[in-house]
């Protein structure tokens, strides 16, 4: 649990710093699409906090519907 919070951490800190990236180079102020794929997009802690990052940083996060 330890290594996956790790990794849990530094993943929304790389994440929202893109975003903030994005957001000053773009201007866009509007809600953008977060595309979120492959293994990650699988795990159900990452998808919660990428979900929250997004909320906080004026995203829409898209998954993958796991049950296909």
């Amino acid at each position: 649990a330890s290594f996956q919070n790790t990794i849990n951490k530094i993943l929304l800190k790389k994440t929202k710093e893109a975003m903030r990236q994005f957001r000053s180079k773009t201007l866009l102020k509007e809600k953008i699409p977060f595309v979120v794929a492959g293994g990650v997009a699988a795990n159900q802690s990452i998808r919660e906090n990428l979900t929250e990052v997004c909320k906080e940083m004026n995203f829409i996060p898209l998954f993958p519907n796991l049950k296909i």
